[in-house]
């Protein structure tokens, strides 16, 4: 989820990103493996980069809803969103990876959501 980018430098922002992002993280894992569960293909899997992005633009609402009947329909419309991101389960190729010279510096790579 992202965790190298932290609100701060001192310990105590970095402890307190960590305990704020395990329970979000645990709820994602729960909603993609309900995802799965109900995915009618076989060699398919949820795109858990997505089912990240798809849960973080939602989580604050989400929270802050009181009616319990919004809140359940609200937490059911990631899931179904889930469902139309699969890809498909990919073998490793069983070799490690060689280092590549345009892949050096981790600051180029850009997150994907």
């Amino acid at each position: 989820m992202q965790f190298e980018s932290v609100t701060g430098k001192a310990s105590i922002y970095v402890e307190q990103d960590f305990w704020a992002q395990v329970p979000a993280f645990n709820v994602v894992q729960d909603l993609i493996s309900g995802a799965e569960d109900k995915l009618k293909r076989k060699g398919m899997r949820i795109n858990e980069n997505r089912a990240i992005g798809l849960f973080k633009e939602r989580l604050v609402r989400l929270m802050m809803e009181g009616d319990h009947v919004e809140r359940n329909r609200l937490f059911g419309q990631p899931e179904a969103e889930m469902r139309g991101n699969i890809v498909p389960i990919r073998a490793s190729p069983g070799r490690p990876r060689r280092w590549q010279y345009f892949n050096k510096y981790q600051c180029s790579l850009n997150p994907s959501f």
